[in-house]
């Protein structure tokens, strides 16, 4: 029988095989965790000048697979946390080649030679790619749908154990012209960030023009940690509670007032409260709860959502869900095993910026 705690143990998933295609993902912990930070560099950077859109950039992966193996494609993920909104299909102009790695993400150079290997090998020819129309899925993490197939025939052999090395010459891309926003995709850092993500609605309190509006996260240090939390447009001087549960419903459950559903499991369920809203039906807390960090709880996901009740105990209303995971806590000076060097140089600049413990998530498919 599964042991339930409240902290959990998250699993790592290093390799998937999905249809007769295997993939991994890297960071490796990351498989099926959302990252704590996001970037739009190098494909999602928006400009009406052409200079801006343009970039040089590599990311060196350590130890990318125990085994073997033959690359055949890349993909990257839309990051999980925001914005909430779906994003327009665009095109990306683009050359990409990879190598084994003779430095690794710690030694990594801002040369950009430096950090390829003789087997350096173009898998994508200079060409304008399409990325699809996607749509924010409330799943933390999202699903790798940008992905970047390589040319017909074209593959690259890395050995086991081995640091990859990729790199993207990103010409152009139409973003300007199809959309307003930037595109943001799942990245690492070396911070404990705890990401969360909304899904459901909340129903309306009395005398509120806006739903109840409700969000959670966890802070962690090397040993303990909080969940903080908000919620705005509750009932009037109400009463609010925090609920907490290892699992959400497929399907909202009418509780309370009307149009108000329950969108996380009542028997996996702890409640947190009572605690105030005020006169605007706001309440914040630094500390719904506390409790002792240790590794195995890392990645943890939880799920919550706000219960108020007016001042008058007439009735119950509901906010939306939250998705929340427990960051990972790094030691100083230690990090994701994975960096990023990158120019604005245009795609022949022979030098970059050097950001170690950083990098986008990639799934490898091979």
């Amino acid at each position: 029988m599964k042991r339930l705690d409240l902290f959990g143990i998250s699993f790592l998933l290093t390799g998937v095989c999905l249809f007769g295609q295997n993939i991994i993902v890297h960071p490796h912990i990351y498989t099926n965790k959302e990252a704590p930070s996001y970037s739009y560099y190098p494909f999602g950077y928006r400009s009406s000048l052409q200079r801006y859109r343009q970039f040089r950039y590599q990311q060196i992966h350590d130890n990318l697979s125990n085994n073997p193996i033959k690359i055949k494609a890349m993909a990257f993920r839309r990051d999980g946390t925001t914005p909430y909104h779906p994003y327009e299909a665009y095109t990306v102009t683009l050359e990409l080649a990879l190598s084994t790695s003779p430095k690794s993400s710690t030694t990594a150079s801002r040369t950009f030679d430096n950090n390829m290997g003789p087997d350096k090998t173009t898998v994508i020819t200079k060409k304008t790619i399409k990325f699809p129309q996607t749509n924010f899925m409330h799943t933390m993490p999202e699903p790798f749908l940008y992905k970047l197939p390589f040319d017909s025939g074209k593959s690259f052999n890395l050995g086991a154990k081995k640091n990859l090395c990729w790199e993207a010459k990103v010409y152009d891309n139409n973003l300007y012209t199809v959309s307003k926003n930037y595109i943001f995709f799942d990245k690492v850092n070396a911070f404990s960030t705890s990401p969360y993500v909304r899904f459901g609605h909340g129903c309306f309190a009395p005398g509120q023009y806006k739903s109840f509006i409700g969000n959670m996260y966890f802070s962690i240090t090397k040993t303990s940690g909080k969940l903080y939390g908000s919620v705005e447009n509750g009932p009037f001087n109400g009463y609010a509670f925090a609920l907490v549960s290892f699992a959400r419903l497929k399907n909202g459950m009418p509780i309370g007032a009307p149009c108000c559903y329950l969108w996380i499991d009542p028997r996996l369920m702890a409640v947190f409260g009572p605690f105030r809203f005020n006169y605007s039906g706001y309440y914040y807390s630094y500390n719904i709860v506390s409790f002792q960090v240790n590794p195995s709880s890392y990645h943890t996901v939880l799920y919550g959502q706000w219960a108020g009740i007016d001042a008058n105990f007439s009735n119950i209303y509901l906010s939306n869900g939250i998705k929340m995971q427990k960051g990972w806590y790094w030691k100083p000076g230690t990090g994701p095993d994975v960096c990023y060097v990158y120019s604005r140089a245009g795609t022949t600049g022979t030098t970059g910026y050097y950001y170690k413990f950083n990098g986008l998530v990639v799934e490898f498919t091979y």
